[in-house]
């Protein structure tokens, strides 16, 4: 069975190169050409149609196509599973630092509530709170100090933005006035029960 796709643009082409033959012929008639040399005209003009056409389609096309292809833009870059593998590992850790820095501080069934906070705001989640995280025993410098690990631990959210998830993760923190993170260092103290920990693993 003939494929129309390919048969049908030569089809085409040769009727264009009949029909400008053709013309080329007549014109050489008027110009007072004899038959012969009209009927050279009609050779070479089909001829020359036919060869140009084929140059297009089956050389300079496919050239042409290669070379875009080449020049198209790539697109964004996606996170692969390893990225999102590096992700999940940098969540678990900080959950398990949580745990340890903040036992006794954070009631025990708050954890868990704790720990999805914590994998929201690695993911740039910053207000899904159902609930406040209660503290006892502990001072907000303490939980200044937590708002720097985290926020350095991850490294995806400017701190004033990391100033808004610990005012609405922390109870203690909500009714806070000023610039918060502006104390995320402070050092006033040689001990604190929450230090800053620049590498969590």
């Amino acid at each position: 069975m003939l494929n129309k796709d390919k048969y049908l643009p030569w089809i085409g082409a040769g009727i264009a190169a009949l029909i400008l033959a053709t013309i080329g012929r007549y014109f050489a008639l008027r110009s007072d050409a004899d038959a012969g040399t009209a009927n050279l005209v009609f050779v070479i003009v089909m001829v020359s149609i036919g060869l140009l056409y084929f140059l297009i389609v089956e050389l300079l096309e496919p050239l042409l196509q290669t070379v875009l292809k080449r020049m198209k833009v790539k697109p964004k870059y996606r996170p692969s599973l390893s990225e999102d593998a590096e992700l999940r590992k940098k969540i678990d850790s900080f959950c398990r630092y949580s745990d340890d820095v903040l036992a006794g501080y954070v009631p025990e069934e708050q954890l868990p509530l704790l720990h999805r906070y914590i994998e929201q705001y690695a993911k740039g989640n910053t207000g899904d709170v159902s609930q406040k995280i209660q503290t006892i025993g502990l001072d907000n410098f303490e939980l200044y100090h937590y708002g720097w690990n985290i926020w350095n631990h991850f490294d995806n959210m400017i701190q004033e933005k990391t100033e808004v998830w610990m005012k609405n993760v922390f109870s203690d923190l909500s009714g806070v006035e000023g610039k918060l993170h502006s104390k995320f260092k402070h050092n006033l103290k040689d001990t604190y029960k929450i230090p800053i920990e620049p590498n969590i693993k």
